[in-house]
Protein backbone atom coordinates (compact mmCIF):
# COMPACT_ATOMS: atom_id res chain seq x y z
CA UNK A 1 0.00 0.00 0.00
CA UNK A 2 1.32 3.50 -0.81
CA UNK A 3 2.11 6.10 1.82
CA UNK A 4 -1.16 7.59 3.08
CA UNK A 5 0.07 11.14 2.44
CA UNK A 6 0.33 10.29 -1.27
CA UNK A 7 -3.29 9.21 -1.57
CA UNK A 8 -5.62 11.69 -3.21
CA UNK A 9 -8.68 11.19 -1.05
CA UNK A 10 -10.02 9.64 2.10
CA UNK A 11 -12.23 7.51 -0.15
CA UNK A 12 -9.13 5.75 -1.52
CA UNK A 13 -8.10 4.86 2.01
CA UNK A 14 -11.50 4.07 3.42
CA UNK A 15 -12.66 1.95 0.50
CA UNK A 16 -9.25 1.03 -0.90
CA UNK A 17 -8.55 -2.34 0.62
CA UNK A 18 -8.24 -1.57 4.33
CA UNK A 19 -10.59 -3.82 6.23
CA UNK A 20 -11.63 -2.82 9.71
CA UNK A 21 -11.56 -5.59 12.27
CA UNK A 22 -15.08 -6.25 13.55
CA UNK A 23 -15.56 -5.49 16.31
CA UNK A 24 -12.98 -2.68 16.33
CA UNK A 25 -10.62 -3.28 19.29
CA UNK A 26 -10.96 -0.74 22.14
CA UNK A 27 -7.41 0.55 21.57
CA UNK A 28 -8.49 1.71 18.09
CA UNK A 29 -11.56 3.61 19.29
CA UNK A 30 -11.23 7.33 19.81
CA UNK A 31 -13.47 9.49 21.98
CA UNK A 32 -11.93 12.62 23.41
CA UNK A 33 -12.89 16.20 24.25
CA UNK A 34 -11.36 19.14 22.43
CA UNK A 35 -8.93 20.96 24.74
CA UNK A 36 -7.21 24.29 25.21
CA UNK A 37 -4.28 23.05 27.28
CA UNK A 38 -6.02 20.95 29.94
CA UNK A 39 -9.33 22.85 29.73
CA UNK A 40 -12.29 21.15 28.06
CA UNK A 41 -15.05 23.71 28.80
CA UNK A 42 -15.41 26.16 25.91
CA UNK A 43 -17.33 28.68 28.09
CA UNK A 44 -14.48 31.20 27.87
CA UNK A 45 -13.84 34.77 26.70
CA UNK A 46 -12.49 34.64 23.15
CA UNK A 47 -13.57 38.18 22.26
CA UNK A 48 -10.18 39.89 22.45
CA UNK A 49 -7.94 36.82 22.01
CA UNK A 50 -9.37 33.82 20.19
CA UNK A 51 -9.49 30.59 22.22
CA UNK A 52 -8.64 27.44 20.25
CA UNK A 53 -9.86 24.03 21.40
CA UNK A 54 -8.01 21.25 19.63
CA UNK A 55 -7.60 17.58 18.96
CA UNK A 56 -4.20 16.87 17.39
CA UNK A 57 -3.48 13.56 15.68
CA UNK A 58 -0.66 11.92 17.69
CA UNK A 59 2.75 11.06 16.24
CA UNK A 60 2.82 7.93 14.08
CA UNK A 61 -0.99 7.69 14.05
CA UNK A 62 -3.83 8.01 11.55
CA UNK A 63 -7.23 9.20 12.81
CA UNK A 64 -10.65 8.96 11.19
CA UNK A 65 -13.11 11.33 12.87
CA UNK A 66 -16.63 9.99 12.37
CA UNK A 67 -18.61 12.33 14.56
CA UNK A 68 -18.40 15.54 16.56
CA UNK A 69 -20.58 15.71 19.67
CA UNK A 70 -21.47 19.13 21.03
CA UNK A 71 -23.13 19.78 24.39
CA UNK A 72 -24.24 23.22 25.55
CA UNK A 73 -25.89 23.51 28.96
CA UNK A 74 -27.47 26.85 29.85
CA UNK A 75 -30.73 28.44 30.93
CA UNK A 76 -33.14 29.84 28.35
CA UNK A 77 -31.79 28.10 25.23
CA UNK A 78 -33.69 29.11 22.09
CA UNK A 79 -32.97 29.01 18.33
CA UNK A 80 -32.10 32.73 18.16
CA UNK A 81 -29.55 32.64 21.01
CA UNK A 82 -26.19 30.89 21.47
CA UNK A 83 -26.80 28.66 24.45
CA UNK A 84 -28.92 30.99 26.57
CA UNK A 85 -27.01 34.19 25.75
CA UNK A 86 -27.52 36.70 22.95
CA UNK A 87 -26.51 35.54 19.47
CA UNK A 88 -22.75 35.88 18.94
CA UNK A 89 -21.12 38.74 17.05
CA UNK A 90 -18.14 36.88 15.53
CA UNK A 91 -19.26 33.28 15.90
CA UNK A 92 -17.52 29.97 16.46
CA UNK A 93 -15.27 28.60 13.70
CA UNK A 94 -14.65 24.90 13.04
CA UNK A 95 -11.64 23.84 10.99
CA UNK A 96 -9.23 21.08 10.14
CA UNK A 97 -5.67 22.45 10.11
CA UNK A 98 -2.44 20.98 8.74
CA UNK A 99 0.47 20.07 11.00
CA UNK A 100 2.05 23.51 10.44
CA UNK A 101 -0.76 24.90 12.64
CA UNK A 102 -1.81 27.55 10.11
CA UNK A 103 -2.77 25.94 6.79
CA UNK A 104 -6.53 25.35 6.86
CA UNK A 105 -7.39 22.04 5.19
CA UNK A 106 -11.16 22.23 5.67
CA UNK A 107 -13.05 25.26 6.93
CA UNK A 108 -16.42 23.82 7.92
CA UNK A 109 -17.81 27.24 8.88
CA UNK A 110 -16.19 29.42 6.17
CA UNK A 111 -19.44 31.02 5.08
CA UNK A 112 -21.52 30.47 8.19
CA UNK A 113 -19.77 30.85 11.56
CA UNK A 114 -21.95 29.42 14.33
CA UNK A 115 -23.59 32.48 15.92
CA UNK A 116 -26.83 31.03 17.30
CA UNK A 117 -28.22 27.63 18.26
CA UNK A 118 -30.18 27.27 15.02
CA UNK A 119 -26.90 27.54 13.06
CA UNK A 120 -25.87 24.06 14.22
CA UNK A 121 -28.48 22.82 11.75
CA UNK A 122 -26.23 24.00 8.88
CA UNK A 123 -23.63 21.41 9.97
CA UNK A 124 -25.61 18.65 11.62
CA UNK A 125 -28.95 18.81 9.86
CA UNK A 126 -31.66 17.46 12.11
CA UNK A 127 -29.20 15.62 14.38
CA UNK A 128 -29.63 18.14 17.17
CA UNK A 129 -32.02 18.42 20.03
CA UNK A 130 -32.87 21.13 22.51
CA UNK A 131 -34.21 19.92 25.83
CA UNK A 132 -35.93 22.45 28.06
CA UNK A 133 -35.68 21.89 31.80
CA UNK A 134 -36.74 23.58 35.02
CA UNK A 135 -33.14 24.78 35.48
CA UNK A 136 -30.59 24.66 32.69
CA UNK A 137 -31.63 23.54 29.22
CA UNK A 138 -29.39 21.46 26.94
CA UNK A 139 -28.49 21.84 23.28
CA UNK A 140 -27.14 18.52 21.99
CA UNK A 141 -25.62 18.27 18.52
CA UNK A 142 -24.45 15.03 16.95
CA UNK A 143 -22.61 16.05 13.75
CA UNK A 144 -21.60 13.19 11.46
CA UNK A 145 -18.50 13.73 9.32
CA UNK A 146 -19.01 10.44 7.49
CA UNK A 147 -20.22 11.32 4.05
CA UNK A 148 -19.84 9.75 0.66
CA UNK A 149 -16.06 10.03 0.91
CA UNK A 150 -15.77 8.53 4.39
CA UNK A 151 -14.87 10.22 7.69
CA UNK A 152 -12.51 13.15 8.21
CA UNK A 153 -8.90 11.93 7.93
CA UNK A 154 -6.17 13.39 10.14
CA UNK A 155 -2.55 12.33 9.76
CA UNK A 156 0.27 12.92 12.24
CA UNK A 157 0.18 16.46 13.62
CA UNK A 158 -2.99 17.54 11.82
CA UNK A 159 -5.59 19.27 13.96
CA UNK A 160 -9.36 19.43 14.34
CA UNK A 161 -10.22 22.69 16.09
CA UNK A 162 -13.03 24.89 17.31
CA UNK A 163 -12.19 28.58 17.62
CA UNK A 164 -14.10 30.73 20.11
CA UNK A 165 -14.24 34.40 19.07
CA UNK A 166 -16.78 35.83 21.52
CA UNK A 167 -17.32 35.98 25.29
CA UNK A 168 -19.05 32.74 26.30
CA UNK A 169 -18.34 32.90 30.04
CA UNK A 170 -22.04 33.31 30.86
CA UNK A 171 -22.82 29.86 29.41
CA UNK A 172 -23.07 27.18 32.11
CA UNK A 173 -21.17 24.51 30.13
CA UNK A 174 -19.97 24.00 26.54
CA UNK A 175 -18.09 20.79 25.68
CA UNK A 176 -17.14 19.32 22.30
CA UNK A 177 -15.83 15.78 21.74
CA UNK A 178 -14.61 13.93 18.65
CA UNK A 179 -15.47 10.30 18.07
CA UNK A 180 -13.75 7.97 15.61
CA UNK A 181 -10.97 5.48 15.03
CA UNK A 182 -7.22 5.69 15.56
CA UNK A 183 -4.59 3.41 14.04
CA UNK A 184 -0.82 3.15 13.86
CA UNK A 185 0.51 4.93 10.78
CA UNK A 186 2.19 1.68 9.71
CA UNK A 187 -1.20 0.05 9.07
CA UNK A 188 -1.52 2.24 5.95
CA UNK A 189 2.10 2.60 4.86
CA UNK A 190 4.57 0.26 3.19
CA UNK A 191 6.85 -1.58 5.59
Amino acid sequence: MADIKDWTSVRQIWYGGFTLPIPVPPENQLYTALKDGATTDLSVDGSSTEAEYLYTCPDNKIVFIDEVNILIVDGGISPTKFGGITALTNGVLIQSVDSDGTTVLVNFTAEFPIKKNADWHLLAGSDRETTAAAGDDTEEVSWSLVGESGPLLLTEGQIFCMIIRDDLRAITEFIVAVDGLIFDDGVFNDA
